[in-house]
């Protein structure tokens, strides 16, 4: 759906290098904290035995750290996936990869340190030297943030299409004269407040032209818009050249919500299968 120019080219590029390297660097932070979990669990079962809290937590310890692992790892599949279809001109995939790798930072130090900590205590024999400090943030696991940040921004029009299942000639028409679709832009202040289907009838009062106002998609909020005024087009679409009364317009207004509802439990699916729960 989304012209591909030179500048979009070298986003998807971008975007595929930035994900190479940070799987790169996912893969070593998991091979070492992997191997210094087995070296302080090994170190704790000499000093304190198989049965002492410090053992225990470091169990508990890799299995944290891997499931952050593995949801970063569900993140660059998701963004590998939608590379083509995400519009960079309103989501800045390389601004989220950023704010990821600094939490990744913060949440390395935290775990590192944890183990720092246990290994202190085996030198000492002295296990309270090894009770966790706790944490002033989140990690990936535990905050939904970002992830919600990422799906909400890489929605687009081809989930709006696929979703309703629009066929390719109601899109040909609705495409093929500029003034017939107008996409209303994000920095204009009334966007979200001036978007509908205006139609037109001739003299006998049957449907004869559609225009579509939809702003552009930035959100879950904006993609429920045009998820309602896209199935109106479409549905006017189908009556073109035919009477139109009262009560047809009424009915697809009335059905406009049980779509946008159904759309929302899809959004809610994607971040489901995307977080681990």
């Amino acid at each position: 759906m989304f012209k591909i120019d030179k500048n979009r080219l070298e986003d998807i590029r971008d975007t595929d290098y930035k994900i190479y390297c940070m799987r790169k660097k996912n893969t070593s932070r998991g091979c070492f904290m992997l191997l210094f979990s087995i070296e302080m669990y090994i170190k704790s079962v000499l000093a304190f035995g198989s049965d002492s809290s410090i053992s225990k937590d470091i169990f508990a310890v890799w299995n944290e750290y891997f499931s952050i692992i593995r949801q970063e790892r569900k993140i660059f599949n998701y963004l590998s996936k939608r590379k083509r279809d995400i519009d960079y001109s309103t989501f800045s995939v390389d601004g989220f990869l950023d704010d990821l790798d600094e939490l990744t930072e913060e949440t390395d130090e935290y775990y590192i340190q944890v183990l720092e900590d246990m290994e202190v205590a085996c030198q000492m024999h002295e296990e309270y030297r090894a009770k966790r400090m706790p944490r002033d943030f989140e990690t990936i696991v535990e905050d939904d943030s970002l992830i919600e940040d990422m799906l909400q921004g890489t929605l687009n029009k081809k989930d709006i299409i696929k979703f309703l299942k629009l066929p390719r000639e109601f899109m040909k028409y609705i495409k093929q004269d500029s003034f017939r679709i107008y996409d209303l832009n994000e920095e204009d202040e009334n966007a979200l407040l001036f978007y509908g289907v205006n139609y037109k009838q001739d003299e006998d009062g049957n449907l004869s032209d559609i225009k579509l106002f939809v702003p552009m998609i930035t959100n879950l909020t904006t993609a429920l818009i045009n998820i309602s005024e896209y199935y109106k087009a479409y549905q006017l679409y189908q009556r073109l050249g035919k009477n139109l009364d009262d009560s047809e317009i009424n009915k697809i207004s009335s059905d406009v919500k049980i779509y946008q509802e159904e759309f929302q439990k899809e959004f809610q699916k994607r971040k489901i299968t995307t977080k681990l729960q």
